[in-house]
């Protein structure tokens, strides 16, 4: 042996690894640190985020918590009605010295979460703040352990990620590696002079720093994460951006994006921000006091979530709860069964009478009105034409009986009536609105004296009846006959009605009842009806009252204030009664008409004829969406017209509205929505100020009646942002290739969405079985769980079998679950019926295609893809759009079985998929 030096680099870890790795370190340890007196301490609103940061010279350490700083803070008003926070016992870990907390939703977290420099700067106030960013680790705290999980930590310069599983993952791993590299230092130490021995021990050595660093990058470390819901706390930049943006400015967003973009993490973040106490005290300027309260009211939320099935919105609700959001059935809706409970509090549907309308209930796959921005267009518009054709008909009938010889009022009214143009619906408000405000006070004051003079009167009356005990006996029988209760003759039927309907209510209703009869009597004489007044007082038994006390002569004249206010009445919220009371009626009118909605073209004439003949007040889901819509904006235009005259309407319409508008609303998958059911959900939004928001992506929607293209939005809300999302944290490189030519193929439109993680060697290409035999095929699914099961080290990811059919699980699970080589290793088979989605994580899924969305898996497979077939016109698409929406809901694995060769149309698919019978895989993490 001989004695030679080992050069610098060799003897030593390398200094970039030796430094990554003592920072990984010291971050993984401060963060366990502060986990475990978040846990001892039974913090609720725990940190997300540690950024180490130099702030205009001082360094800190900034802990990024999902809540306000004192969680549990409750908010009332002051004798100014002004909001006052109120506070309880703080559930945020007390940080002090280097270490600050602060709300992710700070403008100050928005500046570090989305600055992409290291060193910027920021304006709070009038002070400027100079940032160098140091560090990001972001995490899922939610655990009793002191533990964290799907740690993501960034260093200052570097484009890199380290990401890992959890805390332990990170201590348990270095240490290792560190003490493997700790041996080699020593054996080279002790073949000192031993060149040949050395050289091996630096060939390990290199190995392992080339593991090390494998490690901290952790390429391939999603490829062993069990697919679920994965919450992420901290957006990445262009999400968090979208979160911030068009803050309650009264606009729709869309938040488009493809497979594992976090379109839905981003919608759910963006509701928690528009909400937060934090946010809302930071744009106190940007709100009203009683907007402000509105907000901040945490027992009558203002924001609601819309989902196109129950299945999707539970299984949202883990990640709104860790948001901080109270999702309840209250704030979580789907429209199908929410626009049922709206019709019912609007009236629109009595479920007694059976008026104005009755809901139809056998249209669950079928549209009436073809859902895209033409025909939304032209129904509304023919509509909002028709109900302002009836509102000039009411109008004009009003005002003929308005003659030269009428009172001064109902004069002056007619002729300003007549001086304006009646052009549109907004002309109509307009011109209500001018008559409240020009006629209001004298309506109002000829009111008072109208129900002055006829109060006066009945109490004549009334006081007349009682003298006379046969006519009080009479009336007695009457009032009996009327509330269904046994007369009792004498003084005991006072006190038994009292006791029944309470104190002197008799007495009430005989007042009531004796101004009916005086202004019914004035009706007849208007109408020169002798006969029925003559009938009305004798079969009251009050002749002689009025022939000898009130006089014909005095309810003759008050006929003729009578007949005034029959006319001023109308006008005294002309609003209601000319426009909102006429909503129903003109609908009913338009859907029935020859030349109305049965001549447009985008009415589906099979299903109209359908309706029409069970009952022609029947309404179709649709029409049912429509109407509520319709109604909304019409309330919102009377609010934007004047204020003034929307407070003073008292209307069923507004009373509902009120108790139902959000100022903050999301829709997601909306893409699956009717276009006119999506006018419905937008109306909800709050007169004043709102934010709307969206998420989707085009290529994914799997139901017929949904939208087709973003600009048809465009037609139900003006004012559009839309954001799109171009980074899948979900999907492998190989899948989202797939979906790439997928994609492409489908729509002519380049795909803009990349994989966030690199591509991986040996990442499993997606496969399928060709085959008429049922049982191989079983066989063959059977394997290709065995496989990933393998693949995992003996644990079972979640796994998703998708069937064409909801009638086929049962028999399908049974015959997989005979299989015993899957029971042999502990794997089970769920037949999820009707989207089930609950069980152990060693539970392989089965579900039909329709509950396909909102899922998310570690591997998917369909079986009898070709079965969904039904119209081989559609056969193209529709495979195309199960297969994409597939792809996005797996990470790594998609397979399939078919019965026959692809179509010719679908041959490009073999550029994705392998016919090889499994994915040969080397499991290189388990080797």
């Amino acid at each position: 042996m001989t004695n030679k030096p080992i050069d610098s680099l060799e003897n030593n870890i390398t200094d970039e690894t030796n430094n990554v790795l003592s920072d990984i370190q010291r971050i993984a340890l401060s963060i366990k640190k502060d986990r475990k007196l978040e846990d001892d301490e039974s913090v609720v609103n725990k940190a997300v985020a540690s950024y180490e940061v130099i702030i205009n010279g001082q360094e800190f350490t900034l802990w990024l918590v999902n809540g306000e700083i004192t969680s549990g803070i409750s908010f009332t008003q002051d004798f100014y009605s002004s909001p006052v926070i109120v506070k309880s016992k703080s559930l945020t870990l007390k940080r002090s010295g280097q270490n600050k907390t602060i709300s992710k939703n700070s403008k100050m977290a928005g500046h570090l979460i989305m600055s992409e420099n290291s060193d910027f700067s920021f304006n709070v106030g009038d002070q400027l703040n100079a940032v160098l960013l140091l560090s990001k680790a972001d995490y899922n705290p939610f655990n009793s352990d002191g533990n964290a999980t799907n740690i993501t930590i960034r260093f200052k310069k570097e484009q890199v990620y380290y990401r890992y599983k959890s805390l332990r993952d990170i201590l348990e791993e270095i240490d290792s590696k560190k003490r493997e590299i700790t041996e080699l230092e020593k054996l080279k130490a002790y073949y000192f002079d031993d060149e040949d021995e050395i050289q091996k021990c630096i060939e390990k050595q290199r190995k392992v720093e080339n593991d090390l660093n494998e490690l901290y990058r952790k390429k391939q470390a999603f490829i062993i994460e069990h697919a679920r819901l994965r919450y992420k706390a901290i957006l990445d930049p262009m999400q968090e951006k979208i979160k911030r943006n068009n803050f309650y400015d009264n606009s729709l967003m869309i938040i488009d994006g493809g497979p594992g973009t976090g379109k839905t993490t981003t919608l759910i973040q963006r509701i928690k921000y528009l909400i937060d106490p934090v946010v809302i005290e930071e744009y106190n300027d940007h709100f009203l006091n009683q907007e402000k309260i509105k907000i901040l009211n945490e027992n009558e939320p203002t924001w609601i979530f819309f989902s196109p099935n129950e299945l999707l919105y539970l299984y949202l609700t883990e990640s709104m709860t860790r948001e901080g959001l109270k999702a309840t059935s209250e704030t979580g809706k789907v429209w199908n069964q929410y626009r049922k409970e709206l019709f019912w509090k609007y009236d629109l549907s009595n479920k007694k009478t059976k008026e104005p309308f009755v809901l139809y209930r056998n249209d669950a796959n079928e549209a009436l009105f073809e859902s895209n921005g033409e025909s939304f267009t032209k129904i509304k518009s023919e509509f909002i034409k028709a109900l302002n054709e009836e509102f000039i008909k009411n109008l004009n009938d009003i005002i003929q009986n308005i003659s030269t010889n009428t009172r001064k009022t109902s004069s002056e009214l007619k002729r300003y009536i007549i001086r304006k143009s009646i052009s549109n619906l907004n002309s109509a408000i307009t011109l209500c609105s001018g008559i409240s405000q020009n006629f209001g006070d004298q309506i109002q004051k000829y009111k008072e004296q109208y129900e002055s003079q006829l109060e006066k009167l009945a109490t004549i009356l009334k006081g007349n009846i009682i003298r006379d005990i046969g006519i009080v006996q009479f009336m007695q029988i009457k009032f009996s006959e009327i509330y269904s209760v046994q007369y009792l003759i004498g003084s005991n039927f006072l006190t038994e009605v009292d006791k029944l309907f309470g104190y002197n209510s008799f007495d009430s209703w005989l007042f009531n009842y004796s101004k009916n009869i005086i202004k019914t009597a004035a009706a007849y004489i208007i109408q020169n009806n002798f006969e029925d007044f003559k009938k009305l007082i004798s079969t009251n038994m009050i002749e002689n009252i009025f022939s000898e006390v009130i006089k014909y002569e005095v309810v003759n004249k008050f006929s003729e204030e009578q007949k005034e206010w029959e006319i001023l009445s109308k006008f005294e919220d002309s609003t209601s009664y000319l426009i909102l009371d006429k909503i129903a009626i003109s609908y009913l009118k338009f859907r029935t008409s020859n030349n109305g909605l049965i001549k447009l073209e985008h009415v589906n004439k099979d299903l109209y004829a359908k309706l029409i003949q069970s009952e022609n007040n029947r309404l179709h889901s649709n029409e049912q969406s429509f109407l509520i819509g319709i109604i909304n904006e019409i309330l919102k235009r009377i609010h934007q017209t004047s204020k003034a005259e929307y407070t003073k309407i008292r209307h069923k319409y507004k009373d509902a509205y009120e108790k139902v508008s959000k100022m903050v609303i999301a829709i997601d998958e909306v893409i699956d929505f009717h276009i006119f059911d999506l006018y419905g959900i937008f109306s909800l939004s709050d007169k004043d100020k709102y934010s709307l928001t969206a998420s989707g992506d085009i290529m994914q929607r799997i139901e017929d009646s949904g939208i087709n293209n973003w600009e048809d939005l465009k037609t139900i809300s003006s004012s559009l942002n839309k954001y799109e999302l171009g980074i899948s944290y979900r999907q492998s490189y190989t899948l989202l290739k797939l979906a790439q030519i997928i994609y492409e193929e489908s729509i002519s439109e380049k795909f803009k969405v990349r994989a966030y993680f690199e591509k991986y060697e040996n990442e499993p290409k997606p496969i399928y079985k060709i085959s008429t035999n049922e049982d191989k095929k079983i066989r063959w699914i059977a394997n290709k769980i065995l496989e990933i099961y393998d693949f995992y080290g003996g644990e079972m990811p979640s796994v998703a079998i998708f069937l064409s059919k909801e009638d086929n699980i049962d028999e399908f699970s049974n015959k997989l679950r005979e299989i015993d080589d899957l029971a042999d290793v502990g794997i089970d088979i769920k037949a999820c019926k009707n989207g089930e989605v609950l069980g152990s994580g060693s539970v392989v899924r089965v579900f039909s295609l329709k509950y396909i969305k909102g899922l998310e898996f570690e591997a998917v497979i369909f079986h009898n893809l070709d079965d969904i077939i039904e119209d081989n016109n559609k056969y193209r698409d529709s495979i195309l759009k199960k297969v994409y929406v597939g792809l996005s809901r797996a990470t790594f694995y998609v397979a399939a079985t078919i019965s026959k060769e692809w179509h010719d149309d679908l041959n490009f698919l073999t550029e994705g998929f392998s016919n090889e019978d499994n994915w040969q895989i080397q499991n290189k993490l388990y080797v």
